[in-house]
């Protein structure tokens, strides 16, 4: 059908300004107030190729106009008011606006307040003042210096938290609840005590006001302990980070134990807090010698094989069958992208065997986790 008189100049003028050929559809949506939008949809036009460009013109006020791939294998996000003191929360939640993601999954954690720095005495030993910007200690740069975590990992704490959680992430739908950082001392004593945030969120879930409860923590000798000591109906789920990547396989008793127990698993910190994807840091600090070593050598390892070692990294976290989902760290749409690519290298079985002979993964540390009965079996 042709292009009406005045939608051709139109057309003509984002060819020159895009660089590109001319557009070959169009579609118009009249919106007779602001709050109106188009919501997300995929559009197939298989005859004009894989690679397409598409423009989004507004005659009359600015409105936002977001592409979201929409492959699968993207559960949901992972977030906690601890990132950036509610500021990931908030920009997480302002996406969500913006694309309609009402009915996306969203997982938080509980542990940690986000308060106005007036509200607190200066010093309280209830502040985690080392993650507060103006502190050597912090590690997001952009968070508001008006804001201090206080620490409550009580039950209380944890359904306030759930409650401002939502607030700043609007329609993200909260399915999920994590007891953040509880690896040791009074944190963990807190978070199982009586009246504290774990059997907060076994009444949450009761209520239906989650779906899912667990802890967030870095450690698996903690994952185990709140395995053997947690509220009945509290831990359903257990996000284990940095325990189980290429360079450190010491949560593998505690997936063995989740997996014998029927707790599902979500893997983060799978590439080495950076080190893996190229940077300097481990763990939050300086890679230490003989981790630089150990990571040098899976990169000779993934260059043998002729695959990247991004793919090894990602595969390996999602090797035991207990692993429901890996959380990545993405900061573009490119990134997003670039980790679903990587699910689909083919990663040869023969790897995994060079890298035991090798050293750089235990013996048997890889079968014992590939299926839930043969965990049973172990039992």
């Amino acid at each position: 059908r042709p292009w009406c008189c005045g939608l051709e100049p139109l057309r003509r003028r984002l060819a020159e300004a895009l660089g590109c050929p001319p557009l070959t559809a169009c579609l118009l949506n009249n919106y007779e107030a602001g709050t109106g939008y188009i919501a997300p949809h995929s559009d197939e036009v298989r005859a004009h190729g894989p690679e397409k460009v598409v423009a989004s013109v507004s005659l009359g006020g600015s409105r936002r106009f977001l592409l979201r791939a929409r492959a699968g294998g993207v559960a949901g996000f992972d977030t906690a008011p601890h990132y950036g003191l509610g500021l990931s929360e908030e920009r997480l939640g302002e996406g969500l606006r913006a694309a309609g993601g009402e009915a996306a999954r969203v997982w938080t954690k509980v542990g940690r307040l986000v308060v106005p720095r007036a509200e607190v005495a200066a010093g309280s030993p209830d502040v985690e003042w080392g993650n507060t910007l103006g502190d050597p200690g912090c590690i997001f740069p952009e968070t508001d210096p008006g804001r201090v975590p206080l620490l409550d990992y009580s039950a209380a704490g944890a359904r306030r938290s759930l409650a401002e959680s939502r607030a700043r992430l609007g329609p993200g739908r909260v399915v999920g609840l994590r007891v953040h950082d509880c690896e040791a001392g009074p944190r963990l004593e807190a978070a199982l005590a009586p009246g504290g945030a774990l059997e907060g969120l076994a009444a949450l879930k009761a209520e239906g006001a989650v779906e899912s409860g667990g802890v967030g923590v870095n450690c698996g000798a903690a994952a185990l302990e709140v395995l053997e000591r947690a509220p009945a109906g509290a831990v359903d789920c257990i996000m284990l980070a940095g325990c189980w990547n290429l360079l450190d396989q010491s949560g593998h008793a505690a997936l063995l134990a989740c997996q014998r127990r029927g707790v599902r698993v979500h893997n983060a910190g799978v590439f080495g807090g950076g080190l893996l994807a190229g940077g300097a840091n481990y763990r939050y600090a300086a890679a230490p010698a003989e981790i630089v070593a150990r990571a040098r050598a899976w990169e000779g390892l993934a260059e043998e094989f002729r695959v990247p070692l991004l793919a090894v990294a990602l595969h390996f976290a999602f090797l035991p069958a207990v692993v429901e989902a890996v959380a990545v760290g993405v900061k573009s749409a490119a990134e997003v992208e670039g980790a679903l690519d990587l699910l689909s290298v083919d990663i040869p079985e023969r790897l995994w065997a060079e890298a035991v002979r090798r050293g750089l993964l235990p013996e048997d540390s890889v079968a014992s986790l590939l299926l839930p009965e043969e965990a049973e079996a172990e039992g």
